[in-house]
């Protein structure tokens, strides 16, 4: 008992002197070192998304494309937004980071729940991501 609760212990004072995989600040990006690696991560994810569309051709119907967007295009869009959260948040523009992270998600689960009603946030999350410096970053 006495050999587990000192294996605990020795984790825990390992995991407090390292850390556990969570950034620091010694880690933080510069605004312009995340706008860079944002929009590197973005521009690749629009162009995974531009290449569905094209794929699937002009002649796709509505219900076609919708079902595109709902299971592949969107679902793309939500997983570069988690990459984008796992950059961290930019020195010195923290809340607006955070802001943007968060309007995009909200825009990323309207849009997957009801892509027609899903504009208003499509345009504010828009709005956030461009005022930051992330034009690859849009909708």
């Amino acid at each position: 008992m006495i050999r587990v609760a000192a294996a605990i212990a020795a984790v825990a004072v390992f995991l407090a002197a390292f850390g556990c995989g969570g950034s620091s600040d010694d880690e933080q990006l510069s605004k312009s070192e995340y706008v860079s690696k944002a929009n590197s991560i973005c521009k690749k994810a629009r162009q995974e998304r531009q290449q569905l569309l094209v794929k699937a051709g002009k002649d796709v119907t509505n219900i076609e494309l919708l079902a595109l967007l709902e299971t592949k295009s969107i679902p793309r869009y939500q997983q570069m937004v988690e990459e984008l959260s796992k950059l961290g948040l930019p020195e010195g523009s923290e809340e607006q980071a955070e802001q943007a992270l968060a309007a995009m998600r909200k825009a990323g689960a309207e849009a997957k729940a009801d892509y027609g009603k899903a504009g208003g946030s499509i345009v504010k999350a828009d709005k956030e991501v461009e005022a930051l410096g992330l034009n690859e970053c849009v909708f």
